[in-house]
């Protein structure tokens, strides 16, 4: 996933300030997931006694819940430097008392799909899944900027001055950075995924 403010320029002056803060980033997400698929039109023809054959496109719904990992990660200076070490927001610092954030924790998914049964053992999926997660931090912005100075009592030598460049990035002139202002809008993040599946069933009688 990723997101950059920079791509706004053509909506200036009507990005809320979104532009001029001038935030990036990027993360790779890595997930295990528990799933379960309900078809309600196969229980509604359970309960209605149908005997024909069912069709071979069936909707469904699915719920689950997962654990994921993040990492979210800045472009400075040609590299991709990891944020969540940086404490941005002062993540960690008695001073804000803000908790630091952990890159591995739950999500919980909702979400709908079709399948198709295109030959005796063959089936295909298209799906739309809803990620819920319990953290604003996939992209390191949750709160508000920081006091700058707190940052050398925390971190010392590149972590220091990557945090000092990074928590910071508003456009020259941006009025609406100092610390205490909104940084970003506390609220819980999510995410979608789309995705096309191919499956093979084992030891099932062919479909006529």
């Amino acid at each position: 996933v990723s997101a950059d403010d920079a791509i706004l320029v053509h909506d200036v002056p009507n990005t809320s300030g979104r532009y001029e803060r001038n935030l990036s980033f990027k993360s790779k997400i890595l997930e295990g997931s528990l799933s379960l698929l309900w078809y309600p039109f196969e229980m509604f023809r359970a309960v209605m006694n149908y005997d024909n054959e069912p069709p071979r496109a069936k909707p469904y719904i699915v719920i689950g819940v997962g654990e994921y990992h993040f990492n979210p990660q800045a472009l400075y200076h040609g590299s991709w430097v990891d944020l969540q070490p940086l404490h941005t927001e002062g993540e960690g610092f008695t001073e804000t008392g803000i908790p630091n954030y952990t890159l591995t924790q739950f999500n919980e998914l909702f979400g709908a799909g079709l399948m198709y049964e295109a030959g005796p053992r063959t089936t295909f999926r298209l799906e739309m899944t809803y990620r819920k997660l319990n953290t604003d931090y996939l992209d390191d912005v949750h709160g508000r900027y920081v006091d700058p100075t707190l940052f050398p009592k925390y971190l010392s030598g590149v972590l220091l001055q990557e945090a000092l460049a990074l928590s910071n990035r508003s456009l020259p002139g941006w009025q609406y950075a100092k610390p205490g202002d909104i940084r970003g809008l506390p609220s819980k993040d999510g995410y979608f995924t789309f995705t096309f599946k191919y499956g093979y069933i084992l030891g099932r009688n062919k479909i006529q």
